[in-house]
């Protein structure tokens, strides 16, 4: 049986939507000017995307493949 530990169960859709949101917001500010200049933030939202191209890329395919 699987264990409660206090977190709310969430749809793995609905995770996913909003993986898909945050590589959305992270392309936006990516392509903020005012972002090239903050070398530290640059390197974590550049260390985001990483994380999270190719988990969304193959999100959007499941969805597709699914309509």
């Amino acid at each position: 049986m699987p264990q409660d530990h206090g977190q709310t169960a969430v749809p793995l859709d609905a995770r996913l939507d909003g993986l898909e949101a945050e590589l959305d917001e992270v392309e936006r500010l990516l392509a903020d000017p005012a972002v090239s200049s903050d070398t530290a933030r640059l390197v974590e939202l550049s260390r985001r995307h990483k994380e999270l191209v190719d988990v969304v890329a193959a999100w959007r395919d499941l969805r597709t493949a699914r309509a």
